[in-house]
């Protein structure tokens, strides 16, 4: 029997004798090509089978509540030798009892075994919901702005098919965009946020690595701080990967696919492994995720070095004067970077990182000339990161601010955050301002410094305070899905490809309300889901 290929969207005409014959599985014009078919098969079961260990670990570290009434219960009955009242006077033969007590024996050996705990849904819910408690737990409130920062910058270039495919209408949306007074620049400078959780990794690292220091000499602590740190990320990020290529999702977002992973190959793929990806010759392959590169690297050289230095009295004084040189150092070279490239002009970088199916390598290298290297590379971006350390340290030592002092530093960080934000304007307003002219260099050679700057001193003015107030339990809870919502948003994005409403918007306000907060529900949902059954089970698995 000859069996048909279906047409998607009717799969209902399907003969159930050809559900067997692998030719014909999901073969629907426009989801999957018959020599696909078994790579489907194959994510397929994979998919199954880490389904099934998530269940069966679930339903076996529920069991193995000693308060739950579910194990009060199951356990008596299989570790009883006779049936539960008003049968209790029923004695079960002699082999029944043995296998009822191997069976909980089994059960609770798995709950408690390495994997079970680690792939316990329930216990990922329990640590994601559980509360934070201490002074720092005000970063999450930063953490969780410069995310949904973030995502109002890719929702308005990848969520959108006129950039995505460079058609002409492009250029009158992302004016309209840039030109609008009050949140032109909050757009179109967004990819600020990545200063935030640079400042953010750099001023939670230092505890870190001064907590290891006290147990490991200076070598072998290094090696344990970048070992701990990189399986944690490295695990999910590979998980990540694994359903980004998936013919699954190729399926239900085919433009995310040719955009995002065509152009990967196995170099692309190493390169986001070994978290070298910002040293591409193109950001052609996931793009986004360019920042999971620098921020290892950055770890890797500076904070073991800093760290040290700034926690040794003899060294304190020449490492703040070193971090000082690198900082004045990573602003010059950006002048100089964008000056060469003459790219002076583009400031915020306001292009997507994909691969454009329609241009070749090297119209692609063409595009990207200058840009890549200013936004992607260690020297440019170390700025922000370095001077984290020094407030990371002041918090180590427990220095201590007044409320009036605090508030000072709010108020005036805030402000000056603002300052530095808006000051892009003039170049939306004037775009044929040549790249050479003093604003623009001395623009984009600074605005992150002082951006970051002004951004540490609104986090001085908590972390420092003697009580700090009380953070709000949610807030807490999105700051630790941040991680799940950065690998996840992109393809949240791209979901609104096909929402015609979001396509034909011409104006900044609609982008702000309601499709910026549609975004980001949906992209916290699947931040959810992907961090209980991905993110949170990996992370456990790493820390043994």
């Amino acid at each position: 029997m000859a069996c048909p290929v279906l047409t998607y969207p009717d799969p209902t005409a399907v003969d159930l004798r050809c559900l067997n014959d692998t030719r014909s599985i999901w073969l629907w014009e426009g989801w999957f090509e018959p020599d696909s078919v078994m790579e489907f098969l194959i994510f397929q079961r994979i998919f199954a089978v880490y389904g099934l260990v998530l269940l069966l670990s679930s339903l076996a570290g529920c069991y193995a509540i000693p308060s739950s009434r579910t194990y009060k219960c199951l356990h008596h009955l299989l570790s009883s030798t006779s049936l539960p009242w008003p049968y209790h006077t029923i004695h079960l033969p002699l082999p029944i009892p043995q296998i009822f007590k191997l069976i909980d024996h089994t059960i609770l050996n798995f709950a408690n075994c390495r994997l079970g705990k680690a792939c316990n849904l329930y216990a990922r819910a329990q640590e994601l919901l559980a509360e934070r408690k201490g002074r720092l737990v005000w970063l999450d409130a930063f953490r969780v702005f410069g995310m949904v920062w973030v995502f109002g910058n890719h929702l308005g270039s990848e969520g959108r098919i006129d950039i995505l495919e460079r058609l002409p209408k492009a250029k009158a949306y992302k004016d309209a965009i840039h030109n609008h007074l009050l949140v032109g620049a909050f757009f179109g400078n967004s990819a600020l946020g990545v200063e935030i959780f640079l400042c953010l990794s750099s001023l939670l690292s230092v505890g870190s690595f001064a907590r290891i220091a006290q147990t490991y000499r200076t070598v072998s602590g290094w090696v344990v701080y970048i070992t701990r740190r990189s399986l944690r990320l490295w695990l999910a990020v590979l998980c990540f990967l694994i359903i980004a290529v998936s013919p699954q999702l190729r399926a239900l977002l085919p433009r995310f696919y040719a955009t995002m992973a065509t152009a990967c190959g196995w170099k692309g793929v190493l390169a986001h492994l070994t978290f070298t990806a910002n040293y591409q010759r193109e950001p052609t392959c996931f793009g986004y995720l360019w920042y999971l590169g620098m921020d290892a690297q950055l770890h890797l050289f500076f904070v073991p070095l800093l760290v040290t230095g700034l926690l040794d009295r003899g060294w304190r004084f020449r490492t703040q004067l070193a971090i000082g040189a690198l900082v004045v150092g990573s602003m010059i070279w950006r002048a100089v970077v964008c000056l060469s490239f003459g790219k002076c002009h583009m400031s915020d970088v306001d292009i997507p990182f994909i691969h454009v199916a329609s241009l070749s390598g090297d119209e692609m290298r063409g595009m990207y000339h200058g840009l890549w290297y200013k936004y992607g590379g260690v020297r440019t971006k170390m700025g922000p990161f370095l001077m984290a350390t020094i407030v990371g340290f002041w918090e180590q030592q427990g220095v201590k601010i007044s409320i009036r002092k605090s508030r000072a530093l709010f108020w005036g960080g805030l402000i000056g955050a603002v300052v530095v934000t808006y000051a892009i304007l003039p170049q939306y307003w004037y775009p044929s301002m040549p790249s050479s002219h003093p604003y623009n260099y001395l623009y984009t050679a600074t605005f992150r410094t002082a951006f970051a700057a002004c951004l540490l001193s609104m986090i001085c003015s908590f972390i420092l305070l003697e009580r700090p107030p009380k953070c709000p339990h949610w807030i807490s809870v999105g700051a630790k899905l941040c991680f799940s919502a950065y690998l996840c948003h992109m393809p949240c994005a791209y979901v609104f490809n096909y929402w015609n409403s979001f396509q034909e918007i011409e104006s900044a306000l609609p982008l702000l309300f309601p499709f910026w907060p549609l975004h980001t529900i949906l992209s916290f949902g699947v931040a959810f889901l992907f961090y209980i059954t991905v993110e949170g089970p990996m992370t456990q698995l790493a820390r043994h």
